[in-house]
């Protein structure tokens, strides 16, 4: 039994006889790691890691567009949703952008493993424009505007998942941070009528294709 084989068995609910291995250690660890092995690819390796968490694809906006708002945000210019929606999001099917993405699946499926890649969901990736605090607040003063952002990036995000699929990917992993250390960032009432339905419109159409 492959890699591959092992982890959709287990998504499956099957038994396999033994757990996928894997962690995300680069992020944390890489330093440590690389003493230690020679690399992360060495340590995934000498582990017989089952599984690839794989980052890339393109950005939401130009290199020129977000150094201009990077130097906005720097001068203590507010970045509202009327702002970020003045600026248009790059083309997701430009394959160029992917070209990261294809060379750790290279690097992986050499090795039998299960590949997903994370992407972004609806509300996190917008603090990085807004910052926290300042996104929140908007959630509730500019929902119209702040809902035709989410709307725009959910868009963006089922054509940047479809491209991923069909560069062969096997998982799409969604990340977005709804939550603090004690309770939701929002309440249950914003979550159900701002995100919650564009998530299920991202999932459906990834399960759609069979991922």
């Amino acid at each position: 039994m492959t890699s591959k084989e092992l982890v959709l068995k287990t998504m499956r609910g099957e038994n396999p006889g033994r757990t996928p291995v894997y962690g995300w250690v680069r992020f944390e660890l890489e330093k440590p790691i690389t003493e230690a092995f020679g690399s992360v690819e060495n340590f995934e390796d000498h582990y017989r890691f089952d599984m690839a968490h794989i980052f890339g694809g393109p950005g939401l906006l130009s290199r020129e567009d977000n150094d201009e708002i990077i130097d906005m945000q720097r001068k203590g210019i507010e970045i509202t949703p009327e702002v970020l929606l003045s600026y248009k999001f790059q083309d997701p099917t430009d394959m160029e952008g992917y070209q990261g993405v294809l060379d750790g699946m290279k690097h992986h499926r050499q090795r039998d493993r299960f590949c997903y890649v994370q992407t972004g969901g609806i509300f996190e990736p917008m603090n990085g424009f807004f910052g926290i605090e300042n996104h929140l607040l908007y959630m509730a003063l500019y929902p119209d505007d702040l809902m035709e952002v989410y709307r725009r990036l959910a868009d963006w995000n089922i054509k940047n998942a479809k491209n991923l699929i069909e560069l062969g990917v096997d998982c799409i992993h969604v990340s977005d941070d709804w939550g603090s250390q004690r309770s939701m960032l929002f309440s249950p009432a914003m979550f159900e009528e701002m995100i919650l339905p564009l998530h299920i419109e991202m999932a459906a159409q990834c399960k759609k294709a069979g991922v």
